[in-house]
């Protein structure tokens, strides 16, 4: 799996502060309602300081009051644009989301279905290296979640072959989720490495249950034409 996107890899962090520095936002080329500006601000302020304070601590062992003496907000503040300190983790992965979404178009438009698979697990790779707790924190807020949120649905195609689309998307959550908590031992910078074996042996069954299908397919055809004559 001949896959290199470091250079295409924009961790969040950088980007909350790109963002962060901006206070106009005319330096994006946002052209935004000024209350839309300050509410974005915010937010992204409150979660830039808890993803420091993360780094550190659990999010279970960091107040609401810590959390904005850091943002520089008011706790009556926080609550009005997060109704808990877990919310803010959800707030992360919708924003996650987005850079990972459009680097998958991007890929998948140039390489393979299977290339842009790999490019989520990178960027959450190069995210974890960065803020080694948070996949943790996201992987205990989803276990106590009385409803999990809904990972975005895949689509048959060259990835899947004739494989059930609900089978790769457990395995591919299985691997998401569980290569961090299989390789914590061994630390965040392992992860990407891990990430891409495990990967690698889906690929493989992949292309040998697409090539057991052809084989099939092709007896099938043989044995009727054999039975034609």
């Amino acid at each position: 799996m001949n896959t290199n996107l470091d250079d295409n890899l924009i961790p969040l962090g950088e980007a909350l502060t790109h963002f962060n520095a901006t206070t106009s936002g005319e330096g994006i080329g946002l052209r935004l309602p000024l209350r839309e500006k300050k509410f974005a601000r915010v937010r992204l302020a409150i979660l830039s300081a808890a993803l420091q304070l993360m780094k550190e601590r659990s999010l279970a062992d960091i107040s609401v009051r810590e959390i904005c003496e850091l943002a520089q907000v008011a706790p009556a503040t926080f609550f009005n644009y997060f109704p808990s300190k877990e919310d803010v983790l959800v707030y992360y992965m919708q924003l996650w989301s987005i850079p990972v979404v459009l680097q998958c178009r991007a890929v998948a438009a140039q390489r393979t279905v299977f290339d842009a698979v790999v490019t989520v697990f990178d960027y959450t790779a190069c995210e974890m290296e960065q803020y080694p707790r948070l996949m943790f924190e996201i992987i205990a807020y989803i276990a106590h979640a009385t409803e999990p949120p809904h990972p975005p649905s895949l689509t048959r195609g060259e990835l899947l072959s004739s494989l059930e689309t609900e089978a790769v998307a457990l395995l591919l959550k299985t691997i998401f989720y569980g290569v961090p908590l299989a390789t914590r031992r061994e630390g965040v910078h392992t992860i990407r490495r891990a990430y891409h074996e495990a990967l690698e042996v889906l690929l493989k069954s992949l292309r040998t249950e697409k090539r057991s299908t052809r084989h099939e397919e092709d007896t099938e055809r043989g044995t009727g034409a054999g039975s034609a004559i």
